[in-house]
């Protein structure tokens, strides 16, 4: 997750970027204008108009680039992929008894 401090509300001009280093965790919102975000390595962009969100897992510089002026507010969020570690607190069933 983002530990980094993130502004929680940014004005972007036409034309004006901005860089999430690390956007894991953080929740991307766009209350005005229209955004164009992209994850480094993603090749998959996003239009985000005002009432639209976004949050990723992935650890990845994110860009975001004003088509319009717009207002952003940017959270960190404590989201979990599930791990080999959630799934070791089950105990295994043997197959046999387990379809019976």
């Amino acid at each position: 997750m983002n530990t980094h401090t993130l502004p929680s509300n940014l004005r972007l001009e036409h034309r004006a970027m901005y860089s999430v280093a690390d956007a894991a965790g953080v929740q991307l919102a766009c209350s005005e204008g229209t955004v164009w975000l992209t994850l480094d390595g993603d090749l998959q962009d996003y239009i985000l108009e005002a009432g639209d969100s976004f949050i990723t897992q992935e650890h990845r510089r994110a860009l975001v680039y004003a088509i319009a002026p717009a207002r952003i507010s940017l959270e960190a969020r404590n989201i979990r992929k599930p791990t080999i570690e959630t799934f070791r607190r089950f105990q295994a069933i043997p197959l046999m008894k387990a379809a019976r």
